[in-house]
Formats: structure tokens, sequence, C-alpha cells
């Protein structure tokens, strides 16, 4: 395990220090100093939390990460703070070797997410998911942090019956253990059982959160994922193909959004468990598909259109409509103002190409 504090100072892109900013002035006053670990640093969110709280010099953050080149790089812009610490290692390996110093707050998001990788690697994504959520709690009890934040998922409800409004926190649906490629969801929701038996036994102070699909300018060069397809389609000149009548139903969350509600969600309110998504943001894939053909013709003067080819042997990677119920999450933040789908994958679109 490599640990190294970083000493200087690097400017972030004026597009993504904007949005820091904006979003720290909606929740800033919030946020509590301290000292902060955030597993899965160098992910598609856990990013862009780090330099959240790395907003407040007063905070000291430590980033563990797994893979140092690949993360480091996606850390590119914020190595160099003083405030910050990287530390090199695999949640699955029992002696963390972590700091010693205390630790106040714990945001765990290390874990497998890469839908190809859910299907050829299952049990290493369960193993993950287990082991590794079970090292990092225990951690927590043995250096008495004083609140943990466990990054789950909207997937683990699975598939709900006779549910009109979407899906509750208390909602539990059917999820076929059979089918591998439902490894993620079902890892998150033994992670989420871990959380409830070390609330009910260790009495640890933890936040569940359950996102639905988070806009990052990361995601957009994932291929694996639906706006990495489609973006990869749009900004090479193609048009858009899908092979199911994109009728499913997906919530799509810009991600300063969606940390501005984890965030007020995990200092402002003693909840277990939260949804977070845009109470405008639930749209048809086929919706999604026509807004990045917009984005397409606009920023890549691309003028195909999305095309429909359904073919029989192709099922949807997720046949459930992800159906966002918000009301816990707007009840808190009813005046706060979520940027619109379009303009989250905009701004997203010129934040990854202004940091080439």
């Amino acid at each position: 395990m490599n640990e190294e504090w970083r000493g200087g100072e690097k400017n972030l892109n004026k597009l993504l220090q904007n949005e820091i900013k904006r979003t720290w002035n909606c929740v800033g006053k919030v946020i509590q100093k301290g000292r902060y670990l955030v597993t899965g640093a160098g992910g598609n969110i856990g990013r862009y939390l780090v330099l959240m709280l790395l907003e407040n010099p007063e905070n000291q953050v430590i980033a563990l990460m797994h893979h140092a080149n690949k993360d480091l790089d996606r850390l590119w812009d914020i190595t160099e703070r003083r405030n910050l610490k990287i530390v090199v290692g695999d949640i699955c390996d029992s002696n963390l070797n972590i700091e010693t110093e205390k630790i106040d707050y714990v945001f765990h998001l290390a874990g497998i997410v890469n839908n190809q990788m859910c299907i050829e690697y299952p049990e290493k994504v369960l193993e993950t998911a287990m082991l590794g959520t079970k090292n990092i709690l225990s951690f927590c009890v043995k250096n008495s942090i004083k609140k943990f934040c466990f990054f789950s998922t909207a997937s683990v409800y699975g598939k709900l019956e006779n549910v009109t409004d979407g899906a509750k926190e208390s909602d539990r649906g059917f999820i076929d253990f059979c089918d591998i490629s439902n490894s993620y969801a079902m890892g998150k929701q033994l992670g989420e059982m871990l959380c409830s038996l070390y609330e009910c036994k260790y009495h640890l102070s933890i936040l569940c959160v359950r996102p639905y699909h988070v806009i990052t300018p990361d995601i957009l060069a994932d291929s694996s994922s639906m706006l990495g397809d489609f973006f990869e389609s749009v900004s090479n000149g193609r048009g858009i193909v899908l092979k199911t009548t994109g009728s499913q139903k997906r919530n799509l969350i810009y991600v300063f959004d969606a940390l501005a509600v984890v965030l007020y969600m995990f200092f402002a309110k003693d909840i277990h468990v939260v949804n977070v998504g845009n109470p405008d943001g639930t749209l048809s894939v086929m919706e999604v598909a026509e807004i990045m053909s917009k984005i397409g013709q606009e920023k890549y003067h691309n003028d195909q259109k999305v095309c429909v080819r359904c073919e029989e042997s192709i099922k949807a990677s997720n046949g459930i409509d992800m159906v966002s119920n918000l009301e816990k999450m707007c009840g808190a933040l009813d005046e706060y103002k979520f940027v619109s789908v379009e303009e989250a994958i905009t701004r997203c679109i010129s934040m990854k190409n202004e940091s080439k």
C-alpha cells in the first residue's frame, strides 16, 4: 500500500472549477470540517467527491484507489493539493494500512461497476462488494469514525410489481440471482445488509445512498455504458443505433447535483437510506438517444438520426424500468435547482474536451 501527502497546487480546468463552486455555494454550509477517507477516489463519481471536499482547504482528504496509473490519471488536476493524500491499495486486503491519524468521515464508493466486467468476472464483483465493504466497515468501527456513507445503487430494487409512482426506499423487488449480469445489483444488496449489521451491532452511524444513472464526463468515455455508447457514436459521425425499442425508463442526474444531494443528506439529515435522482430526469432510452443526437448535431455537425434495429436475439441489458420516487430527497432539498439532462450532458462534454 503506497501513500503520500501531496504538496503544491494545480489549477482545475475552469468549467470544472465553476461547477464545484456552484455546488459548494448550495450545500457547502452544511459540510463539516474534518478528515475524510474516500474509497474509489479515482472512479466516475469518487473523483468529483474528492474535489468537492477539497474545496474547503481546512479539510484533509485521503483518497484510496485501486489502480495507481489509471486512477491517478483521472485525478490529474488535484494530485498536488497540500491537503490530499493518495493511497493506492485493494479494499479486499484486510491490512488496509491507511494513515493511523483519526479519520472523521468515510465515503465508500469502491467497487466494480463496468457492465462488461460484471458479466465476465461476477465472482470478483461480489468479492469486492462483500469482503471490501466489510473491511472498510471494520476499519470504521476500529477507528471510531463519526459517520459512514455507502454508495449503493437504484438497481437494488430489481423488478417491482404494481408500483406506479416509482421505487420508494422501503420497496423490494425481484432480482434473478441465477443471471450473472445481476452481480452488481446483488453485491450492492449484500453491501447494504452489511451496513445494517454494523449499524445495529456496533452503533455505527450510516447513510446508504441509491443513485440512479449519474452523468459524469468520465462516463462518456465508457462505451459499455448507455451514455458512453451514444456519445461514441455521435462524436465519430455515426448515428445512434438502438437494438431495442428504447421504451425503457431511466432516471439521469448530473454528478454535481448527485453529490449535492448526498452531502446534504449525509450532514443535515439523520436517515439510513435515500434515493438520489433528478426530479425531472426520468426519460426513456429513446428520449436520451434523441437528446444525444441533438447535441451531436450542434457540437459535431452530425446529422445522423437515431435508428431502431430490434433483433430477437438481443435483449436489453436491463429490462427493468428504473423509475424513481424521490419524495424523501425532495422533501429535504425542496428549493434546489437541478440541471436538466440535456444541459448536464452538454456540460460534461465541454469539461471532457477542456481537460484534453
